[in-house]
């Protein structure tokens, strides 16, 4: 099965599989399924139908403000050391 992402999902999931999977070349199929679910339920992920009917992931508005507030905060740390 393969997952279709968008770009800003695909970029958290990554980094969560960085995180749990110790070198792996190429990601367990399980464990990705586990991600995309618990993100699901915290409210970052969601499922839909694209266009051409096929199930997909995309990341949630709470996600994206999540990572704009985490950016903002990122570059006021970045200003406050210069």
């Amino acid at each position: 099965m393969q997952y279709r992402l968008d770009k800003t999902l695909k970029f958290c999931v990554d980094l969560e599989l960085s995180r749990t999977e110790c070198g792996r070349r190429k990601p367990d199929k399980r464990l990705l399924s586990s991600i995309l679910i618990e993100f699901e339920a915290v409210g970052a992920a969601m499922r839909y139908v694209d266009r051409k009917g096929r199930i997909a992931w995309k990341a949630t508005p709470k996600l994206l403000e999540e990572i704009s507030d985490d950016e903002a905060e990122a570059e006021d740390d970045l200003e406050e050391d210069w």
